[in-house]
């Protein structure tokens, strides 16, 4: 594949090979004002939307959350020091329905990161881009991919996405960004660093494996709490 040289020709790679995309693992690094969230997954995808993932974050003092989205369903499984609500199961069905006012709280937090893979964002960001440099050829992890430097623009990501409304109301106007897309235009590496309020906050995401089976299920019934 020759290398996209422009804003368009290099949405568009994406845009089409997202939506070839089957499956994909990833991994997440954020982080901001010394602290840090970590996370890895898989998801499972069909015409470039989302169908079921499985993923595991880690935040600091809070520990691990495992979250699994499947046959329009979540799943969450807590961190020890949070399962004071769940009858002592390790997973609860979060959603926007429940009696339990934090279990819906939760669902309203977590409903951007379940519906959304990270790939859209990435493909999201390209797509908003105002200026885009093709540094050239590298090898990121075995695998051969044009890098690029480009600057994203909130104001012309999606209206209503995370981002979005995250990066605007921050009062960001640009956002430089470095990707890395392989030869079938398929993101393998993205990363960001800049300053919001004073505060440095970087971003690093990688995907890999790609069309590698994916077995995301849900927890067993005798694991989900009913409380």
């Amino acid at each position: 594949m020759q290398a996209p040289a422009d804003a368009a020709s290099l949405a568009k790679t994406v845009q089409e090979a997202a939506s070839k995309i089957t499956t994909v693992s990833f991994t997440s690094e954020v982080s901001a004002a010394g602290q840090s969230i970590s996370g890895k997954g898989q998801q499972k995808m069909s015409g470039g939307k989302l169908e079921a993932a499985n993923i595991s974050q880690t935040m600091g003092e809070i520990g691990q959350i495992e979250m699994i989205l499947v046959d329009s369903k979540v799943y969450l499984k807590l961190p020890a020091a949070m399962k004071a609500t769940t009858d002592g199961k390790p997973w609860v069905e979060v959603s926007e329905a429940s009696s339990d006012p934090t279990i819906a709280a939760m669902w309203t937090s977590l409903k951007p990161t379940l519906e959304t893979s990270p790939v859209d964002t990435y493909s999201n960001f390209i797509q908003a881009t105002s200026s885009v440099t093709h540094v050239g050829a590298e090898v990121v992890d075995g695998v051969k991919t044009n890098h690029y430097i480009v600057d994203v623009d909130p104001s012309k990501l999606p209206a209503g996405s995370q981002e979005k409304t995250q990066l605007e109301a921050a009062g960001l106007t640009s956002i430089p960004t470095e990707m890395w897309i392989d030869e079938s235009g398929r993101p393998v590496k993205l990363t960001q660093k800049l300053a919001v309020q004073g505060q440095a906050l970087s971003t690093t995401m990688t995907f890999s494996d790609y069309g590698s089976p994916a077995d995301i299920s849900a927890p067993p019934a005798g694991e989900i709490s009913t409380s």
